[in-house]
């Protein structure tokens, strides 16, 4: 399947990084299968934001992406007689964050950073027109994943938080 979505950042992507709304795109594949008791789902993702700070001698603007590679396990939420299927969804996944940023015309393009993280959320699944749909909004957390996107003079550390608000297409 394919999704896309809105990305909102908390924690040190807003607060220190500074990072405005974002974007989120991500491919998935699910498998289910009666011998496991719920779906799982691998999943890789491509989430962006933008930011702007103001530092001593000037601004900083720049980007900062984060690629996710991510397994997750789809917790079905039985509603009977619905066509709306509600579900839980939770997994771990590793996560490589990447900033740039232009200084007083100076490009700088700071070292990846690969981290652990968690992610947790729900949504629902429905028809669209006969093709399989999905709506979701999960909090994924990138422990030590601030230390990434420490910016010039800021000493950043802890977890990275955003929320990708996702609408997409089973296939």
């Amino acid at each position: 399947g394919a999704a896309a979505g809105l990305a909102v950042p908390f924690s040190g992507l807003k607060n220190d990084l500074g990072a405005n709304a974002g974007y989120h795109l991500q491919g998935q594949v699910t498998w289910n299968t009666p011998s496991i008791q719920w779906p799982l789902r691998g999943e890789i993702g491509y989430t962006h934001f933008g930011f702007s700070q103001t530092i001593p001698g000037g601004k900083i603007e720049g980007s900062f992406r984060e690629l996710s590679f991510i397994a997750n396990a789809v917790v079905p939420l039985t509603v009977t007689g619905s066509t709306v299927r509600p579900y839980a969804i939770f997994g771990i996944g590793a996560y490589n964050g990447q900033e740039s940023s232009n200084q007083q015309g100076s490009t700088i393009i700071k070292p990846s950073h690969t981290n652990l993280g968690l992610n947790g959320g729900a949504g629902i699944d429905f028809s669209l027109g006969g093709t399989a749909a999905f709506i979701e909004a999960r909090l994924h957390a990138i422990l030590n994943g601030a230390n990434s996107t420490a910016v010039i003079g800021n000493n950043s550390t802890g977890t990275a938080i955003y929320i990708p608000i996702t609408f997409g297409f089973h296939y």
